[in-house]
């Protein structure tokens, strides 16, 4: 079986201007206010996931993905927001 044609140049590397916007937009926003909003952009079905929490740093997979915002929370509050 032929292995599908494709050239990396048919590969998307970079976050989209909407993850981008959402990372930044959800900054000082509650973590429930934050995965609302990240997970209801149906466009590019977005996913979150905390990754740090006051002083708990989580194990989390090494796998860079374009549709996942990744967040830390200090007191509640999203202090940091990143596609990854």
């Amino acid at each position: 079986m032929p292995s599908p044609d494709i050239s990396s140049s048919d590969m998307q590397f970079e976050p989209s201007e909407t993850a981008l916007g959402v990372a930044k937009e959800v900054i000082g926003k509650t973590e429930s206010e934050a995965i609302s909003l990240i997970e209801g952009v149906s466009s590019e079905k977005l996913s979150a996931r905390v990754v740090r929490r006051d002083d708990e740093n989580y194990a989390v997979t090494m796998d860079y993905r374009l549709d996942r915002i990744n967040l830390e929370i200090d007191g509640g509050l999203v202090t940091k927001a990143y596609v990854g």
